[in-house]
């Protein structure tokens, strides 16, 4: 916009927003469209310098004064508790989920591009696939699935990914586990895969649109959301609806 005119409405800025991570109940961070990159303070978002108007998809961090934010065009930013710096990922596609833990962190995205940090620089992990990657999750560093945007499931066991057609998958748009035999995966349609360890299987859900995100505290406290305002909710035993938003997509 004009440097002369200010944005009124919606406040803090009207940017869509694609990721969200927090530090602590008073340390939200969202990323999003332009280059936005915001931060709830408890009381009140503002609007953090990055240098770069790229799309960004996600943000994750091991704490409030580390963590790193991805997005189109390869992206790739770390912010140190006072700034932004960029650091080379070596690709040009966009970079759309991060996850990570203590001691190591993935970022993936397009042409089944998986980047890990070494702690000096960013390092390709062969996964064997072209298609996009949108999402992935750890039980720990040596037990790792990446999710897609077709039927490929990928895994990392501890030596090399692998990656392969799961039935039932189609478009994975989050994953999400509280341990390594207990992991979900959602995308379009009616689609709830669950992984008990040994094998992947169906899982009916209460509503039928779209599922976008998934998280969750305890394997029988796990939250989906999606299309259409839908929140469904796994208290351990089946999934249940009637937590809605109003018919706003989430």
């Amino acid at each position: 916009p004009d440097p002369h005119w200010c944005w009124e409405s919606p406040l803090p800025q009207p940017n869509t927003l694609h990721g969200l991570w927090a530090a602590s109940p008073t340390d939200f961070w969202a990323v999003g469209e332009r280059g936005t990159v915001l931060r709830y303070n408890g009381t009140s978002w503002e609007a953090i310098p990055i240098a770069t108007t790229q799309t960004l998809h996600a943000v994750w961090g091991r704490a409030s004064s580390s963590l790193w934010v991805v997005g189109a065009g390869g992206s790739l930013f770390y912010w140190d508790g006072t700034r932004f710096t960029a650091q080379t990922s070596g690709v040009t596609g966009a970079l759309r989920a991060i996850f990570g833990d203590s001691s190591t962190v993935r970022v993936a995205g397009d042409s089944g591009v998986i980047l890990k940090w070494n702690g000096t620089s960013w390092t390709p992990e062969p996964t064997g696939t072209t298609t996009v990657i949108t999402s992935i999750w750890g039980a720990a560093a040596n037990d790792v699935w990446a999710g897609t945007n077709n039927s490929t499931l990928c895994h990392f066991g501890g030596t090399a990914w692998t990656c392969g057609g799961e039935p039932g998958f189609n478009y994975t748009l989050g994953i999400w586990g509280s341990s390594k035999n207990d992991v979900w995966a959602v995308g379009p349609a009616s689609q709830a895969m669950h992984w008990n360890g040994t094998t992947w299987a169906t899982v009916s859900r209460s509503a039928g649109s779209q599922a976008t995100s998934i998280y969750g505290t305890a394997a029988n406290d796990v939250w989906m959301v999606g299309n259409n305002g839908s929140i469904e909710r796994w208290d351990g035993t089946s999934w249940k609806s009637g937590f809605g938003s109003g018919g706003y997509g989430l």
